[in-house]
């Protein structure tokens, strides 16, 4: 089976990226494994090669305009391979759909990825803010709004990470429930692992307390991930524990928070239980999850972060918000702890919980790798996905 793979950009690793790009590799490495043939249409940066090919996925990477360069190596690949699946990720292929829908020159069924949407961050950002934030009202939006629902609704088939993503897709876009098909992603097994001696590192590298409860904290500066309600939290769990700290990653949250951020924020620093670090490499993660007690993710909007399957590969437990597509993969008090989106005083119940009960973190961290292996591997995300690619086609 060709299969045309539709994404921002492809990349290997030492140098993996962030956001979709773990995405994007691994889940083409999986499919190939099974014998598809993988052509992945992207952008050309700097210092990439245009034509990439090794085993059976070829990377076409085309200069700006994007969507247009795109479409005409479409036009090439559709008359030279002739693909039966084209799969987009996120609404990289909205001029793909908006050209099918007026002509006739492709015959490829069309597989729409969707990771999250516009319409769920912004109802998430309202409850977040009281202030008329611009991010809500601006065009960009409004565009992106547009662009999904062009995508989505005449898909052939669509692919969700979770079954809240579905939901959002069915009421607040419309689209058809009977074409959407829920695949987690998955977790690589061989990269995501506990490293016994990544504790010690951590600790030296960065200066902190021996005996220090360490929690880590991946959601960046965004309100929508919880950060003001983990600050306000982690502020009073450490009025009543003194060795305890927060790898908060990103630098600039610092800079550019709220004053009343500020205000929680200084006891913290004043105690030294907090410290910010710039983003981590991807393949420097499982040291840091493999060095804290626990992982915390305090989103008030998440269709399923990657974090949490990747913490949980690493036996690492997750403290999370129970919203958005999270309580379908932690299970509260077998593979981690949830609590109240928003709620700072039930997150920092949880904080002391895994901070003071040793059993129960030792049973989440079997539960938690376990869970991984037998579910949510990339081989398994590469066999549903093949499922649904044969079930759009009507095979």
């Amino acid at each position: 089976m060709n299969v045309v793979r539709l994404a921002d950009s492809f990349q290997r690793p030492p140098n993996l990226g962030t956001g979709l790009a773990p995405t994007v590799y691994y889940l083409s490495e999986s499919q190939a494994s099974l014998g598809l043939k993988i052509h992945v249409v992207c952008r050309h940066r700097q210092g990439e090669k245009q034509l990439e090919k090794t085993g059976n996925i070829e990377v076409h990477r085309v200069s700006s305009p994007f969507s247009i360069n795109m479409l005409n190596c479409l036009l090439r690949l559709n008359a030279l391979i002739k693909p039966e699946i084209i799969h987009t990720h996120a609404t990289t292929g909205w001029l793909y759909a908006l050209t099918r829908k007026l002509s006739n020159h492709f015959s490829g069924k069309l597989v729409a990825h969707v990771h999250g949407t516009t319409k769920g961050i912004i109802s998430a950002w309202k409850r977040t803010t009281t202030s008329k934030s611009r991010f809500i009202k601006s065009s960009g939006r409004e565009i992106s709004v547009l662009r999904e629902s062009l995508l989505w609704r005449n898909a052939d088939g669509v692919v969700t990470i979770s079954q809240f993503l579905k939901k959002e897709l069915v009421e607040l876009y419309r689209v058809e429930e009977d074409k959407i098909h829920v695949i987690y992603n998955g977790a690589d097994l061989q990269v995501f692992h506990p490293i016994d001696s990544a504790r010690k590192q951590i600790i030296k590298k960065h200066g902190l307390g021996e005996k220090s409860k360490l929690f880590l904290y991946l959601g960046g500066n965004r309100l929508v991930k919880g950060p003001q309600t983990l600050l306000e939290a982690f502020n009073h769990v450490c009025q009543g524990m003194s060795e305890i700290a927060l790898l908060f990653v990103e630098k600039a949250f610092k800079n550019a928070m709220p004053p009343s951020a500020k205000k929680i924020l200084a006891p913290l620093e004043a105690r030294k239980a907090i410290l910010f670090l710039d983003t981590i490499p991807y393949f420097d993660l499982p040291s840091y999850y493999s060095a804290v007690d626990a992982v915390i993710v305090p989103s008030v909007y998440d269709a399923l972060p990657k974090v949490v399957l990747e913490a949980l590969a690493c036996k690492t437990p997750v403290v999370a918000s129970n919203t958005g597509g999270i309580p379908e993969i932690i299970s509260n008090k077998k593979t981690g702890l949830l609590f109240e989106p928003g709620n700072s005083a039930d997150l920092a119940e949880a904080i002391v919980t895994i901070s003071t009960d040793s059993k129960l973190r030792e049973k989440m961290r079997a539960e938690g790798r376990k869970l991984i292996e037998e579910k949510f591997t990339w081989e398994k995300v590469a066999e549903r996905s093949l499922k649904a690619y044969h079930e759009i086609l009507g095979k």
